[in-house]
């Protein structure tokens, strides 16, 4: 089926159709479901976990592509977040990457992967990234290197 839908199209047609399949499945609310579906068959295929590579200098060794929690609390909700962290721990992905600003509200991304996680948690890698302006557009939120802030 791939090759008979990808055949003599250029690049720029393969990326339409891909849009498009997506603005499809986005209008039928089945987006999360999409996400997990991805998650599965990159893992099926090695994508996911061939390459490990160390975190800094820590002896932590993590895949080099990991889980974006950008969308949980926006296009996902606690049941696509559940669905999605559960399709990465059946592909051997344990490294989440999540903000404190993710998810519509300060922290609610954080808290959802959390939920996800569940008795999982010990045996997933988070990185967490903190202290940006809410909203976007850069910069820093008042105290957001600060101790207190952390």
């Amino acid at each position: 089926t791939r090759h008979r839908l990808t055949r003599g199209r250029s690049m720029s047609d393969l990326a339409s159709l891909t849009t498009q399949a997506l603005e499809e499945v986005a209008a039928s609310g089945e987006l999360a479901a999409l996400d997990a579906a991805r998650v599965r068959w990159l893992g099926k295929k090695g994508l996911l976990t061939e390459q490990l590579k160390s975190l800094g200098t820590s002896p932590l060794r993590v895949p080099a592509v990991g889980v974006g929690c950008m969308n949980f609390g926006t296009m996902c909700d606690q049941a696509a977040t559940d669905a999605i962290v559960a399709a990465a721990f059946e592909c051997g992905v344990d490294f989440f990457d999540v903000a404190d600003i993710y998810g519509g509200q300060p922290g609610r991304s954080e808290q959802m992967l959390g939920k996800a996680l569940g008795p999982r948690r010990r045996d997933a890698v988070i990185a967490t990234k903190f202290g940006a302006k809410v909203g976007g557009g850069g910069g820093a939120a008042p105290g957001g290197g600060s101790r207190d802030y952390i």
